[in-house]
């Protein structure tokens, strides 16, 4: 006799949405919601920061108690926001990496905090076309 399934971890960017897609199909959403219903906790996995996952997941009737394991597993906070763990290089050694990866090209620093700062470019009009597609410039108009 096989034990009960009581948990699903499933991968977002080319599992769940295809990619470069920017919605979930409602056939998963579907599946998603209804394997909650039956019980099975259903943990979302990706490389994304949890401010990119969380949009996506907006309208689909998932608990607030989902987990979201994001930025390459290194964060893993509830669809809710509440954090559950998070992994993170300690400053002297992010430093040290800095240092080590600068010939390489554009360093793209991120933190594990929602709003203004979350995501820092060292220099925005060098970053490649990967990284582009994930960051949305902010422009405010100047009253000056």
């Amino acid at each position: 006799m096989q034990p009960p399934l009581r948990l699903v971890a499933i991968d977002v960017d080319g599992t769940l949405l295809p990619t470069f897609a920017q919605a979930i199909s409602p056939r998963n959403a579907r599946a998603l919601k209804a394997a909650q219903e039956a019980g099975i906790t259903v943990a979302l996995a990706t490389g994304r920061r949890t401010a990119y996952t969380a949009p996506l997941l907006e309208g689909l009737g998932l608990r607030a108690d989902t987990p979201l394991i994001t930025s390459n597993g290194a964060v893993i906070r509830t669809l809710g926001g509440d954090p559950i763990d998070r992994c993170q290089l300690e400053a002297r050694v992010a430093r040290g990496l800095c240092g080590l990866l600068r010939p390489f090209g554009v360093l793209v620093f991120t933190f594990d905090k929602p709003g203004r700062g979350e995501l820092v470019l060292e220099d925005l009009e060098t970053v490649s076309a990967r990284v582009a597609i994930w960051v949305e410039p902010i422009v405010t108009p100047s009253k000056w």
